[in-house]
């Protein structure tokens, strides 16, 4: 009798499946280019101008957001949208805070400072004000190149546990591994919510330098 083929197993397959697809467009990890789900985003699909209705609707149908939360945001949404246009068309004399967009997240620092506070997953933290986070950021919203995201803003002065450390992310436009410099925390339960982002629904994990952060301060007990 002839012996029946083995078939692989489930996970087998999966290994194979998973080796391939970090491969696609002639990408290598041994070189260190990746492929993903958020390389491949920007292959499929383009950005719609903020000028398009038919996006918002979209959104409101389909359940991404209530029609209440998209009309609180259409006057940030058309506020960005002029910015934009003077920072194309206007003298900078004329400009509304040089064109910025709202919600002005950008400070005045030259070079950025640092901090390290050697937080661990499992701590808990308190996130600095606005004000106080606005004073470690240069005039792009940036420090030491990681930008303070919109959508960071909402949880400034609560509290927060650090869930890992970050030092390496993929590119999302080129595929490459980046080794950051200055490694990045995420906090647990903290992740864009689209806010300021046209409602976004990626639910992406906010990175946050430690210098946003601090150790918190728990009430003594009675």
């Amino acid at each position: 009798m002839e012996s029946e083929s083995v078939k692989p197993s489930d996970s087998e397959v999966l290994r194979a499946l998973a080796e391939r697809s970090v491969r696609l467009h002639d990408r290598d990890p041994i070189q260190r280019t990746y492929t993903c789900q958020a390389t491949e985003i920007p292959r499929i699909a383009t950005a719609l101008p903020w000028w398009s209705p038919g996006q918002y609707i979209a959104d409101v149908r389909s359940g991404n957001v209530t029609l209440r939360r998209v009309l609180h945001a259409v006057p940030m949404i058309l506020f960005n949208g002029y910015q934009q246009l003077t920072r194309r068309f206007l003298p900078r004399a004329l400009r509304i805070r040089d064109g910025m967009p709202y919600p002005f997240t950008a400070g005045i620092c030259s070079p950025t400072p640092i901090q390290a506070l050697g937080l661990k997953p499992g701590e808990e933290v308190a996130i600095l004000s606005r004000a106080e986070i606005m004073k470690t950021l240069d005039r792009n919203g940036l420090n030491r190149g990681l930008s303070f995201d919109w959508d960071m803003l909402p949880y400034c002065g609560t509290r927060a546990t650090v869930a890992r450390s970050v030092d390496k992310i993929v590119d999302e436009k080129t595929g490459c591994l980046i080794d950051l410099p200055n490694p990045c925390l995420v906090l647990a339960g903290i992740k864009c919510q689209g806010r300021y982002h046209r409602f976004c629904p990626r639910g992406q994990d906010a990175l946050w330098h430690e210098i946003w952060l601090k150790r918190s301060a728990h009430p003594a007990e009675d």
